[in-house]
């Protein structure tokens, strides 16, 4: 190869590497990956399915199941992990998620109240009353 021929290659060859590919020779107009995700695409990739936070979920819920029972809440902790025993063996879907979350922040308000009126009903002390 000629030097003058050697030259012309580097610098079409860099001047390639920099510009955007082609197809066939005309420069392409489309980008392979649209910004916004192909039409009718439902999740990113970083967002987690309901399954996937099914367990999460589900766990939170026999937490505070156990959070009640020590509070003295059997019969209503007895019925909420009824409850997300049922959902979450029969619904691993967005409406399954989001019984599982309503579900453990029932139980949350429930731990609140009865805390609440275990505190109003607790006698003060006498380093208390002062």
């Amino acid at each position: 190869m000629a030097r003058a021929d050697a030259s012309r290659f580097e610098r079409n060859h860099r001047a390639g590497a920099r510009a955007h590919r082609t197809v066939g020779g005309l420069p392409r107009d489309d980008p392979v990956m649209h910004r916004g995700g192909a039409p009718g695409h439902a999740l990113d990739m970083d967002e987690p399915t309901p399954a996937e936070e099914l367990p999460t979920l589900y766990r939170a819920v026999l937490e505070t199941v156990a959070r009640l029972e020590r509070a003295g809440e059997r019969p209503y902790a007895w019925e909420l992990r009824r409850k997300a025993l049922r959902t979450y063996s029969t619904r691993w879907d967005e409406d399954g998620r989001r019984s599982l979350q309503r579900l453990d922040r029932e139980g949350h308000i429930r731990l609140a109240t009865t805390r609440r009126a275990a505190a109003r009903a607790r006698p003060l002390s006498a380093s208390e009353n002062f």
